[in-house]
């Protein structure tokens, strides 16, 4: 059986993987923070403070290391198993239990939830 590991689980993975998360988690919690307090100091405080602001909250940024978070520990737990039996392929596809790389994988997915659950309200909301 030929086994297909295309990244190496670990540290190293899920820091790069929270690394390419920060632009998608600033945006998220500030937006949460002011959807509960209604103040847009929130805002207006970040773009003076983080000289950089306007690029980290930029929707390719955001989307983007969203996707290559998610693409780098999806990688790096998946392990693909694939075998020549009689006249068929059979494959298998193993989840390694790495916590490191599972934790940027769960945070991703939570934070694409919400991103795409925000899509929807923004612009499905005026239909409703």
């Amino acid at each position: 059986m030929n086994d297909l590991t295309l990244l190496q689980s670990g540290r190293k993975t899920a820091l790069w993987g929270i690394l390419f998360l920060i632009p998608a988690l600033s945006i998220s919690v500030s937006g949460i923070l002011f959807s509960l307090f209604g103040n847009t100091s929130i805002f207006s405080d970040l773009q003076r403070t983080v000289s950089f602001w306007n690029i980290l909250v930029h929707p390719a940024v955001v989307l983007g290391g969203l996707a290559l978070a998610i693409l780098i520990n999806l990688l790096a737990v998946l392990k693909l198993q694939v075998k020549s039996e009689d006249e068929h392929f059979v494959g298998k596809i193993s989840i390694k239990k790495s916590a490191w790389n599972l934790f940027p994988l769960l945070i991703g997915g939570l934070l694409a939830t919400v991103i795409f659950l925000y899509l929807l309200a923004e612009n499905l909301g005026p239909f409703f």
